[in-house]
C-alpha cells in the first residue's frame, strides 16, 4: 500500500503496522504495509486460472493477501504463514473461511505443506524481511524443492544489493522495480 492506501486501511490495522514497528522495526521489514503497486508488480504476468495452491509468506495484514482472493479460483486454496500471532489472528477474522492462517515461521514451510497434504504448491508469494541463517537454509532448501519442481516463487526485496547476496543460492531474477512503495522495493522470482 501507499501512503494514501494505508490512511485508508482499517485504524486497527494502521496501529498494530505501527505497534509492530516501534517494538521491532525488523518484524515487518518496512514502515508500512506493501503499495498497491508492489502488489501489482508482484502479481503481474502470474496466471491465476490453473492455480490450486498458493502459499503466502508474512503476509503481515495482508495487502498481498487481499488480491491473491480476489484472483486465486474459488477451488484454489490459499495459505498464509504467518509469524506474529497478532497478525496471523487478524488475517484469520479478515479473510475467514477464504485462506488458512498457519502460525509460524517460513522454515517450517516443508511441515506446513505436509500438515495440507500438498506436495507442491503452485505460487508462492513472499514479503518476509531477512531469516537468520539456520532458518534460512531449512527455508531455501523448501524453496529449492519447490521451484525445481515448477511453483512460481515471487517476493519482494527492499534492500537489493545485501538482499541478492543472500539469495545467491538461489536462480532468482529481477522481475521489477517499484518506485511507488515506501521504501522502494525490487520484485524477484523464480519460475
Amino acid at each position: 500500500m501507499n501512503y494514501n492506501t494505508y490512511m485508508g486501511a482499517p485504524l486497527k490495522e494502521k496501529i498494530l503496522f505501527f505497534l509492530k514497528n516501534l517494538r521491532n522495526p525488523l518484524v515487518n521489514g518496512a514502515f508500512f504495509p506493501s503499495s498497491a503497486s508492489a502488489v501489482d508488480a508482484m502479481l503481474g504476468g502470474i496466471d491465476f486460472s490453473n492455480l490450486r495452491t498458493i502459499i503466502e509468506l508474512g503476509p503481515g495484514t495482508g495487502p498481498y493477501t487481499a488480491e491473491l482472493v480476489r484472483r486465486a479460483p474459488p477451488n484454489c486454496k490459499i495459505i498464509l504463514i504467518e509469524l506474529d500471532a497478532d497478525y496471523a489472528e487478524l488475517l484469520k477474522n479478515k479473510f475467514g473461511a477464504r485462506v488458512s492462517v498457519e502460525n509460524g515461521g517460513a522454515e517450517f514451510l516443508e511441515e506446513v505443506l505436509r500438515r495440507h497434504e500438498i506436495d507442491i504448491p503452485d505460487l508462492i508469494v513472499s514479503a518476509l524481511p531477512f531469516l537468520p541463517h539456520p532458518k534460512r537454509e531449512k527455508f531455501f532448501d523448501a524453496l529449492r524443492r519447490c521451484t525445481e519442481s515448477g511453483t512460481i516463487l515471487r517476493f519482494e526485496m527492499l534492500l537489493q544489493p545485501w538482499g541478492i547476496r543472500v539469495y545467491r543460492s538461489l536462480p532468482i531474477r529481477k522481475k521489477t522495480f517499484v518506485f511507488r512503495n515506501i521504501p522502494p522495493v525490487w520484485i524477484y522470482g523464480i519460475n
